[in-house]
């Protein structure tokens, strides 16, 4: 009889926790605060180089710089958070706005609408986007994608992140101030 409790306490934790804009919302802001610090590293990173590359083309002494090789590579892995704080945000705000279901018909997992990562058309269902961020959407998609892998999965893929990467990052900072806006109306709805 106590396990039958315990497992309804559970369930109906869960059920409030799929559907909390909080939930989503914190776990966009951690994604996002991830894809801050990376970036920090990366263009700390890429500073260094380029002084180092400097001192070496003037001919002077040059200072020892520390420079991880890793942060030079964590473009992707920048995007991939970028991408997921999005996600998380625009999930969020469509489960509140009662576009997609956060549970499946059993209400024992997240349905499919929640577990497919970010799209174009599931922006679309938040705003049209612009042709410019749609550009951006589907370049976060394929970095959520890709990101978990150490390489590229499409070998005819490789490098095409960093050709666009600041504006991908602006970009999806400007998506995720929209939903934050949108957030700080709906939050306190019932």
């Amino acid at each position: 009889m106590t396990r039958n409790n315990t497992t309804n306490e559970y369930l109906e934790r869960y059920y409030a926790q799929a559907e909390d804009l909080n939930v989503w919302f914190g776990s966009g802001k951690i994604n996002l605060e991830v894809a801050e610090l990376l970036l920090k590293k990366y263009n700390s990173s890429n500073k260094r180089l380029a002084l180092q590359a400097h001192e070496y083309s003037k001919g002077g002494l040059v200072r020892k710089r520390r420079i991880n090789p890793y942060h030079l590579t964590l473009y992707k892995h920048i995007l991939m958070f970028f991408g997921l704080s999005l996600e998380c945000y625009l999930k969020g705000i469509l489960i509140k706005r009662k576009i997609i279901n956060p549970l499946n018909a059993d209400k024992k997992s997240l349905s499919s609408e929640c577990t497919r990562h970010l799209s174009v058309k599931m922006f679309s269902l938040f705003r049209k986007p612009t042709d410019d961020e749609s550009q951006t959407i589907t370049r976060l998609q394929r970095a959520v994608f890709s990101g978990k892998y150490p390489i590229e999965k499409n070998m005819l893929n490789i490098n095409t992140y960093t050709g666009y990467l600041d504006q991908d990052i602006k970009s999806a900072r400007k998506m995720i101030k929209d939903l934050q806006k949108d957030w700080d109306k709906l939050r306190f709805v019932s």
